[in-house]
Protein backbone atom coordinates (compact mmCIF):
# COMPACT_ATOMS: atom_id res chain seq x y z
CA UNK A 1 0.00 0.00 0.00
CA UNK A 2 1.52 3.16 -1.20
CA UNK A 3 0.28 7.18 -0.68
CA UNK A 4 -0.65 6.43 -4.48
CA UNK A 5 -3.13 3.51 -4.14
CA UNK A 6 -3.99 5.03 -1.25
CA UNK A 7 -5.97 7.96 -2.95
CA UNK A 8 -7.40 5.33 -5.18
CA UNK A 9 -8.86 3.47 -2.50
CA UNK A 10 -9.83 6.25 -0.53
CA UNK A 11 -11.69 7.81 -4.24
CA UNK A 12 -13.58 4.69 -4.97
CA UNK A 13 -14.96 3.56 -1.36
CA UNK A 14 -16.04 7.41 -1.40
CA UNK A 15 -17.77 7.19 -4.47
CA UNK A 16 -19.87 4.07 -3.56
CA UNK A 17 -21.24 6.04 -0.73
CA UNK A 18 -19.00 4.23 1.84
CA UNK A 19 -18.60 5.93 5.37
CA UNK A 20 -15.56 8.16 6.28
CA UNK A 21 -14.86 5.42 9.17
CA UNK A 22 -15.04 2.25 7.56
CA UNK A 23 -12.50 4.28 4.43
CA UNK A 24 -10.42 5.15 7.53
CA UNK A 25 -10.29 1.67 8.81
CA UNK A 26 -9.83 -0.11 5.43
CA UNK A 27 -6.92 2.10 4.48
CA UNK A 28 -5.28 1.70 7.80
CA UNK A 29 -6.42 -2.39 7.82
CA UNK A 30 -4.46 -2.03 4.37
CA UNK A 31 -1.17 -0.18 5.28
CA UNK A 32 -1.09 -3.03 7.71
CA UNK A 33 -1.47 -5.75 6.08
CA UNK A 34 0.97 -4.60 3.36
CA UNK A 35 3.70 -4.35 5.80
CA UNK A 36 2.93 -7.42 7.10
CA UNK A 37 3.02 -8.87 3.64
CA UNK A 38 -0.41 -10.49 3.56
CA UNK A 39 -1.58 -12.21 0.59
CA UNK A 40 -5.06 -11.49 1.44
CA UNK A 41 -4.47 -7.64 1.71
CA UNK A 42 -1.93 -7.62 -1.21
CA UNK A 43 -4.96 -9.00 -3.56
CA UNK A 44 -7.43 -6.91 -1.96
CA UNK A 45 -5.41 -3.96 -3.50
CA UNK A 46 -4.71 -5.13 -6.64
CA UNK A 47 -8.32 -6.24 -7.44
CA UNK A 48 -9.69 -2.42 -6.44
CA UNK A 49 -6.87 -1.05 -8.74
CA UNK A 50 -7.55 -3.28 -11.46
CA UNK A 51 -11.06 -2.36 -10.91
CA UNK A 52 -10.97 1.20 -10.62
CA UNK A 53 -8.30 0.93 -13.78
CA UNK A 54 -11.47 -0.53 -16.13
CA UNK A 55 -14.22 1.61 -14.76
CA UNK A 56 -15.41 4.13 -16.82
CA UNK A 57 -15.07 8.17 -15.08
CA UNK A 58 -15.08 11.52 -15.96
CA UNK A 59 -12.19 14.40 -15.93
CA UNK A 60 -10.21 14.87 -13.59
CA UNK A 61 -10.32 11.65 -12.23
CA UNK A 62 -9.83 9.22 -15.15
CA UNK A 63 -6.33 10.76 -15.44
CA UNK A 64 -5.71 11.62 -11.39
CA UNK A 65 -6.46 7.75 -11.18
CA UNK A 66 -4.85 6.45 -13.88
CA UNK A 67 -1.37 8.46 -12.47
CA UNK A 68 -2.16 7.36 -9.58
CA UNK A 69 -2.29 3.62 -10.11
CA UNK A 70 0.76 3.76 -12.07
CA UNK A 71 2.74 5.81 -8.82
CA UNK A 72 1.11 3.12 -7.24
CA UNK A 73 3.09 0.42 -9.10
CA UNK A 74 6.28 2.37 -9.61
CA UNK A 75 6.38 2.86 -5.75
CA UNK A 76 5.71 -0.69 -4.56
CA UNK A 77 9.01 -1.97 -6.87
CA UNK A 78 11.14 0.06 -5.25
CA UNK A 79 9.49 -0.40 -1.81
CA UNK A 80 10.22 -3.82 -3.40
CA UNK A 81 13.59 -3.36 -4.06
CA UNK A 82 14.90 -1.84 -0.77
CA UNK A 83 13.35 -4.68 1.32
CA UNK A 84 15.45 -6.81 -1.14
CA UNK A 85 18.31 -5.29 -1.05
CA UNK A 86 18.00 -5.66 2.93
CA UNK A 87 17.59 -9.19 2.93
CA UNK A 88 20.41 -9.31 0.69
CA UNK A 89 22.77 -7.62 2.70
CA UNK A 90 21.84 -9.62 5.36
CA UNK A 91 22.98 -12.47 4.02
CA UNK A 92 26.01 -11.23 2.70
CA UNK A 93 27.34 -9.96 6.21
CA UNK A 94 26.13 -13.78 7.38
CA UNK A 95 28.27 -15.09 4.76
CA UNK A 96 31.31 -12.83 5.28
CA UNK A 97 31.16 -13.57 9.22
CA UNK A 98 30.68 -17.20 8.86
CA UNK A 99 31.82 -18.82 12.15
CA UNK A 100 34.16 -21.79 12.55
CA UNK A 101 31.91 -23.87 14.56
CA UNK A 102 29.78 -26.11 13.66
CA UNK A 103 27.10 -24.95 15.54
CA UNK A 104 27.94 -21.28 14.76
CA UNK A 105 27.44 -22.54 10.92
CA UNK A 106 24.07 -23.64 11.28
CA UNK A 107 22.94 -20.90 13.04
CA UNK A 108 24.40 -18.39 10.64
CA UNK A 109 22.44 -20.77 7.86
CA UNK A 110 19.30 -20.97 9.56
CA UNK A 111 19.36 -16.87 9.06
CA UNK A 112 20.35 -16.99 5.98
CA UNK A 113 17.48 -18.97 5.00
CA UNK A 114 15.23 -16.91 6.95
CA UNK A 115 16.42 -14.31 4.70
CA UNK A 116 16.11 -15.88 1.29
CA UNK A 117 12.24 -16.80 2.35
CA UNK A 118 11.56 -12.93 3.21
CA UNK A 119 12.75 -12.25 -0.42
CA UNK A 120 9.90 -10.44 -2.64
CA UNK A 121 9.72 -11.56 -6.00
CA UNK A 122 10.07 -9.23 -8.88
CA UNK A 123 6.71 -7.94 -10.88
CA UNK A 124 6.59 -6.57 -13.75
CA UNK A 125 4.98 -2.82 -13.68
CA UNK A 126 2.28 -2.40 -15.80
CA UNK A 127 4.20 -0.74 -18.55
CA UNK A 128 6.85 -3.58 -19.14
Amino acid sequence: MTPASEIVVRWYFDNQGADESFIEDLVGTLYEGHANNEQDSVEFLANILRFVSEMETEEPWTSLLSVAISLHSELSAVERAIHNLDQISQIASAVENMPESQIGRRISLMKIRECVARLRPYEALPSE
